[in-house]
Formats: structure tokens, C-alpha cells, sequence
């Protein structure tokens, strides 16, 4: 089979590009998929426990001829054993020849991603004036994503996780409620880092507390819960981007941010 190649998080991280080439190439591949220049067939997955996934995310991406499979998993039990929530392999084949290539640890891969989608969607859409972003879900992977947008310019003022207000993680202040992150730094600006289960009502805690722009990177976000949350905003002034499938769908026929931020949910409707 030739040579393969195994790298560790460690390796990863090392070998990952800088924060605005990553924020570039989520950009560009969000509109190779608008475009059709991505093959992503539904991801299957099992469920051995309540409340956790193990995914299978295969995509081919036709402009660079990568073909690659991740292997991921999310127990959130695994907190309470001293484990990461979110652990996998990240396997690279040659296109040409189908041979595997690469194997790698994909833990650091799926933060930098996610955390570069909501530095993607900020800079595309904000609308003029937003300034103050709160994190929703501060827990480990709203705490990376948030200091690594933070690195890059992102004043973030607030992070929200019921029941750990008033505690302080890097300089950033942590609330127990959305209202009280936004009275107490006029947070203007939210980006929702919790799960599907919960995901609609931060969206809609968010609305409650006068928030702007939320940018909801969640993904597998119940329908009917969308639903929901379309029908409590009708009217309001608080401009949703995401969930994180539709982003991607729609990504090159979305208006950009010196479009009125309100087109938005007209051209992801």
C-alpha cells in the first residue's frame, strides 16, 4: 500500500496554517458546495449510548482532489472519566488511486473548523455595529473556538453556561444567563456552541436579550425546533445566520455584510 503517514494532535497543530488562511478556507470550501465542487453523501452514524454519536463524514472536494473520511465521536458523558468530549481519526486517501495516505488524530482539525465557520460567517454577514460577541456554551470547545477568534480580533466581552457565573476563564467573564452577559457588557453579538438538543432555545435566549447578529454553528439541530425558532423571530430584529448545514448550502447566493443584514434570512429561507 506505500507508505502511510500517522500524525498525532500534536503534529497536527503544528503543521495547521494561521487563523486567516484557515478562516479562508472554510470560506472557500463553503462555496465549493454551493457550487457543486463537493461530493458530502449524508454521514452515518451509530449510537451506542444515549446521548452520543459516532459519525462516519466521508467528502470529496473536487477542486483540490482531496478525498478524506473522518471518524468522530461525541460522548459528553466522557467529562465525568477525565475524557474529551469530542475524540477521532481523520483519514486522507489518494484520489487518484484510492490508497490511504494519511491517518491522523482529528480532534484538533474538528475545533480550528468549527471555530473558523463562525469566524467565516462573522466576517461575511455581521451587520455595521456589531462589536461584542457573547459565547453561548462556554464549556471546552466554546472556550477554544472563542480565544482562537479572540487571537484574531474578535472582541469577545462574555461566555454563558448556567450554573458557572462569575468565574473567569483568559480575561473573559462568564454569565449564567444571556441577559445578564449583555447588561453587564453590552454584548451585541452571540455565536451558539451548544448542543443540538439545546441549541433553539440559546437562539431564542439570545433574541430575548436583544442580541443582533447569532451565528449558530451547531449542527443536527431538530427541524421541528428551527421551526420554532423562524416563527419566534418573524418580526424581530435579530439577525440568525445558520444552522450550519443551510450556511453551506447556501453560501454563494447569501448577500455579504455591506448588504442589509435582514436579506439574509430571505436568501436562506
Amino acid at each position: 500500500m506505500g507508505d502511510l503517514t500517522y500524525l498525532t494532535r500534536a503534529d497536527v497543530r503544528s503543521l495547521l496554517p494561521g487563523w486567516t488562511e484557515m478562516v479562508d478556507l472554510v470560506d472557500e470550501t463553503y462555496a465549493a458546495m454551493a457550487d457543486g465542487g463537493v461530493e458530502l453523501p449524508p454521514k452515518p452514524g451509530i449510537h451506542p449510548r444515549p446521548d452520543s454519536f459516532i459519525h462516519a463524514m466521508p467528502a470529496y472536494l473536487r477542486g483540490r482532489d482531496v478525498a478524506a473520511v473522518k471518524w468522530v465521536s461525541g460522548y459528553p458523558a466522557n467529562k465525568e472519566l477525565g475524557l474529551p468530549y469530542i475524540t477521532g481519526l481523520l483519514v486522507l486517501n489518494d484520489a487518484a488511486t484510492g490508497l490511504p495516505r494519511c491517518v491522523m488524530d482529528a480532534a484538533e482539525i474538528t475545533a480550528v473548523r468549527t471555530a473558523a465557520a463562525s469566524g467565516a460567517c462573522v466576517r461575511r454577514w455581521a451587520p455595521d455595529g456589531w462589536s461584542r460577541a457573547a459565547i453561548l456554551g462556554f464549556g471546552e470547545q466554546g472556550r477554544f473556538h472563542s480565544l482562537r477568534n479572540r487571537s484574531a480580533g474578535t472582541n469577545v466581552v462574555a461566555g454563558v453556561t448556567p450554573g458557572k457565573g462569575g468565574t473567569d476563564v483568559e480575561g473573559v467573564p462568564v454569565f449564567d444567563t444571556v441577559l445578564e452577559a449583555v447588561a453587564a457588557t453590552e454584548a451585541n453579538t452571540s455565536v451558539i456552541y451548544v448542543p443540538a438538543r439545546f441549541a433553539a432555545d440559546a437562539v431564542l435566549e439570545a433574541a430575548d436579550a436583544g442580541v443582533a447578529l447569532v451565528v449558530a454553528i451547531t449542527e443536527g439541530i431538530p427541524v421541528a425546533d428551527m421551526g420554532r425558532v423562524a416563527s419566534y423571530l418573524g418580526g424581530r430584529s435579530t439577525v440568525l445566520i445558520g444552522p450550519d448545514g443551510k450556511v453551506r448550502k447556501h453560501w454563494k447566493r447569501v448577500p455579504k455584510a455591506e448588504d442589509h443584514p435582514a436579506k439574509v434570512l430571505e436568501e436562506l429561507g
